[in-house]
């Protein structure tokens, strides 16, 4: 088969662009292996369908296959909904139905079209292009996927603690690449074919640059769902306040008090209700978490702006490992707080994802 120059140059930046999303599924795989967090195993996921895509897609325009080019964009359609997934979780630990209905609907009409005849031409010594109807939904499915990807990096950026900000910066400047620049060039790729391999390439780079700005400073994507404001640990016996840890300059908080005012709030909840183990109590402006464990008289409190799944887990972990750590000093010597002090550490591992202010 002879391959001419513009089929080689299509068949090649297509090429490059799945080795580049190859190489962010990889980084974030192994990442989401070493620290164990699920949503990166999602966020790898779908750059695992993505680098797929651009594969076959190069296959489709090597061989001429409109049956190729069909079952890339099936991959593509179900690795766009993982990603949205993804940051509607990362956002706001749920998902938006309607915003996920609307988006499968035009996903499914994609598909559908796709499989269609007359939904792709053939052009020699070109490849295999996306025409009609189908390039309307084409165009729709990826002007959602883009702004839902360009608008959480915005957001995040705009929210993005000075330490942070450096970083926020760079996955802003990543998504403008991998969305409003790569659409650019997609709308003059339909004028003059030349910039769709440059958009190809521009929208894979963008890509690998987000992935790795995540992978470097994973707390990128703990900024919208919550901000973590202070954790108290307490001896619900006497309400000693026995460990503190702050994530937001801010006045001095009386301590002792705090604590004496949740050992309030538990004591009569289970006086009067009969329940005991508070989980959560909802405040005007901020949100506390509460694990107490039944078996030892220590609870760990946490204030923040929002509940979340990540936090509850970590304050559970927390609370154990410091039980392990200075239980036993508890019990010996309950009124010397100095000993506590190396909790710190435990905070700094089990919480490293949460963004300091």
């Amino acid at each position: 088969m002879v391959l001419y120059i513009e089929n080689f140059i299509l068949v090649l930046s297509t090429a490059i662009a799945g080795s580049l999303m190859l190489i962010g599924a990889f980084l974030t795989f192994f990442y989401a292996k070493k620290k164990k967090y699920s949503l990166i195993y999602l966020f790898s996921l779908n750059w695992f369908l993505q680098s797929a895509v651009w594969f076959l897609v190069s296959l489709a325009h090597f061989f001429y296959s409109i049956t190729i080019m069909s079952i890339a964009f099936v991959f593509q359609c179900v690795g766009i909904t993982i990603l949205i997934i993804f940051l509607e979780l990362i956002s706001k630990e749920r998902v938006n139905p309607a915003k996920i209905i609307i988006l499968t609907t035009i996903e499914t009409l994609y598909i559908v079209f796709t499989f269609m005849p007359g939904s792709m031409e053939v052009i020699p010594k070109y490849g295999v292009h996306v025409i009609g109807i189908c390039r309307f939904f084409q165009i729709l499915t990826l002007l959602m996927y883009f702004f839902l990807y360009f608008f959480w990096s915005f957001k995040t950026w705009r929210k993005a603690p000075l330490e942070l900000k450096s970083s926020a910066k760079l996955l802003l400047m990543g998504s403008i690449l991998f969305s409003i620049i790569a659409i650019s060039f997609y709308v003059l790729g339909s004028v003059n074919r030349v910039f769709n391999p440059i958009g190809f390439i521009v929208h894979s780079i963008g890509a690998l640059i987000t992935i790795i700005v995540i992978r470097r400073e994973p707390k990128i994507i703990y900024i919208l769902p919550f901000k973590a404001i202070w954790l108290s640990v307490y001896e619900t016996n006497q309400g000693l306040s026995l460990f503190s840890h702050g994530w937001i300059k801010q006045e001095k908080m009386d301590k002792a008090l705090f604590a004496g005012v949740i050992q309030g709030i538990q004591g009569i909840l289970k006086e009067i209700l009969d329940k005991g183990g508070i989980n959560e109590i909802q405040l005007d402006q901020a949100m506390l978490i509460i694990h107490h464990d039944r078996s030892f008289p220590i609870a760990s409190v946490l204030i923040t702006t929002n509940s979340s799944k990540s936090l509850r887990q970590g304050l559970k972990q927390f609370n154990e490992q410091f039980i392990a750590e200075f239980g036993k000093l508890l019990l010996e010597r309950p009124n010397e707080i100095s000993q506590f002090s190396g909790a710190i550490e435990i905070v700094n591992k089990v919480f490293e994802f949460i963004p300091e202010y």
